[in-house]
């Protein structure tokens, strides 16, 4: 199993995070219109352009299609290392090199139902398909996999993405996650440049501290079911030029907009966003 060592862009990068503010940290085992705030910048002769379909998020080209990724067998069971965990599995690490990932959904009549911290850091990959079994990423995962490019999540089964779990994915640009997400640690797509565009999934309230931070993210688009952005979340992104924010975020961490000069905040006028907004700064469009 071949694989990198990083160091040398992992600590510049840990020391921004920590700068930057992290937020908190969980374990890694959960009217009438009204005018804007006084002091907002409106921009109202651009318009926040359509989100891409999934599959669909930019960046460096894959080989491969989404169809034809999705279309490959299953790995065989041998080329995983794994344990038990509560009946389920819990894949360990791969046995052997491979550019291309697809891990059984299920190996020896059990589910694999997780994918442990660190089993697959800084393998030399380009895409991994992951099970509709697997409820959870670890912690550091897929940490500099810095030529992994593609990315996609079966089923609705996935509930939780670990601290820095994609972490310095240099070249990942492509990447689809299920809407049955409810949390994804600080960190985990930090550092991710080639990132320019994610469907962040529906069901994610919060959005930890420095999860896209230091990515190529160029728009984002946050659910309704959100409530808080934690700070650093979409910090040192220069390319970030709208970040489109539910009436329902009432927290919005002092630093989450750090170093991203070129963000646009589109809210409603009388949203917490604008008031953040004007208080910060930032640019503002009307939704």
């Amino acid at each position: 199993m071949k694989k990198k060592q990083i160091a040398g862009i992992l600590a510049p990068l840990l020391l921004l995070t920590a700068a930057a503010g992290c937020g908190k940290q969980a374990d890694a085992g959960g009217e009438p219109d009204l005018p804007p705030p006084a002091g907002t910048e409106i921009v109202s002769d651009e318009k926040v352009p359509k989100a891409e379909t999934p599959g669909e998020t930019g960046g460096a080209a894959f080989a491969l299609t989404e169809e034809e990724l999705l279309a490959l067998p299953e790995d065989p069971a041998d080329a995983y290392s794994y344990n038990e965990v509560d009946g389920n599995l819990r894949i360990l690490n791969r046995n052997g090199d491979s550019e291309i990932f697809v891990i059984p959904s299920m190996i020896d009549g059990k589910e694999v139902s997780q994918i442990a911290g660190r089993a697959f850091a800084m393998e030399d990959m380009k895409a991994v398909v992951i099970p509709e079994t697997v409820t959870r990423i670890g912690k550091e995962a897929f940490l500099g996999c810095t030529e992994l490019e593609t990315v996609y999540v079966k089923g609705e089964a996935l509930i939780e993405i670990g601290e820095k779990a994609f972490m310095i994915c240099n070249s990942l640009s492509n990447i689809y996650l299920p809407d049955s997400i409810t949390m994804i640690e600080p960190t985990a797509f930090s550092g991710c440049e080639e990132l320019k565009k994610i469907d962040v999934p529906d069901n994610l309230s919060v959005l930890r501290g420095s999860t896209f931070f230091s990515t190529g993210l160029e728009e984002i688009e946050l659910p309704s079911e959100m409530t808080e952005i934690e700070g650093a979340s979409l910090a040192n992104c220069p390319a970030l030029k709208y970040c489109a924010i539910p009436d329902s975020v009432k927290i919005i961490g002092v630093e989450a907009f750090t170093n991203s000069p070129n963000v646009i905040i589109v809210a409603s006028p009388d949203s917490y966003a604008a008031q953040f907004a004007a208080e910060k700064g930032i640019k503002f469009q009307e939704a």
